[in-house]
């Protein structure tokens, strides 16, 4: 996969996004939605081993544990590109809830 300089750099849930910021992430979700045969790296996702539950719960908290596990993945990026591109209106991905998605792409 053609890797973007310094896309690993872009997730940081403290740092402003720039609307090139989100441009790029977009670009790569395309880009992993449009190689489906690369999905090598869901392989390696911390949630994998977690309750799916935990992701799209409204529980208090949950949300809360769910980025817990995202901030040690090493696969977040691509899981951010991924539903930004896909528009995912639910659940924690690479870090995000859907609020703070809504608020990134609005950027």
């Amino acid at each position: 996969m053609k890797r973007t300089p310094g896309l690993r750099q872009l997730y940081n849930p403290n740092r402003f996004y720039t609307r090139a910021d989100v441009r790029r992430l977009t670009n790569l979700g395309r880009e992993l939605v449009n190689r489906s045969d690369d999905v090598a790296w869901v392989s390696r996702a911390e949630c994998k081993a977690a309750d799916p539950e935990l992701f799209f719960s409204d529980a208090p908290g949950a949300s809360k544990f769910a980025k817990m596990i995202c901030s040690q993945c090493v696969v977040r990026t691509e899981c951010l590109a991924t539903a930004l591109w896909g528009d995912e209106r639910f659940g924690v991905w690479g870090g995000m809830d859907a609020g703070e998605r809504r608020k990134l792409k609005s950027r």
